[in-house]
């Protein structure tokens, strides 16, 4: 790729991605997790869009912005039920608040569901989406 006309483009895109990866690994809050989560959408859809003269690669933009919508949306769910429920988006606080609500369930008619088990279901479903994993990905 020495010859591309915009490899610098490329390779500050590329350092962009990397590093709000990297940062993703090092927050202490939620909100900046929201935060982070929208920028590894925001320069993977400019990855995935670096060929934009070409058909195909808007087609595959716009998938992925669909699904990294899809993805926001679940965790911005995530984000909601934490405060919602623990009044707190650090997470130091949160982790030691979670082994108090084991057993708090919310219920929806007769139908209870553990609000543990409803956050690791939007984490992992925010999360394979955003990867394209399982069945998500096209």
């Amino acid at each position: 790729m020495y010859r591309e006309a915009y490899i610098n483009r490329l390779l500050y895109l590329l350092n962009f991605f990397s590093t709000s990866v990297i940062f993703l690994f090092f927050i202490f809050d939620f909100f900046l997790i929201l935060v982070i989560w929208e920028l590894i959408g925001l320069f993977s859809l400019l990855l995935v869009n670096f060929y934009a003269m070409r058909v195909y690669t808007i087609k595959a933009a716009l998938k992925t912005f669909i699904f990294s919508r899809i993805s926001d949306m679940f965790i911005f769910a995530q984000f909601l039920l934490i405060i919602l429920i623990f009044n707190t988006s650090d997470l130091s606080v949160l982790f030691l608040q979670i082994p108090f609500y084991i057993f708090y369930n919310i219920y929806i008619f007769n139908f209870g569901l553990n609000i543990i088990t409803v956050l690791a279901v939007c984490l992992v479903l925010a999360s394979a989406i955003k990867a394209a994993q399982f069945f998500v990905h096209v």
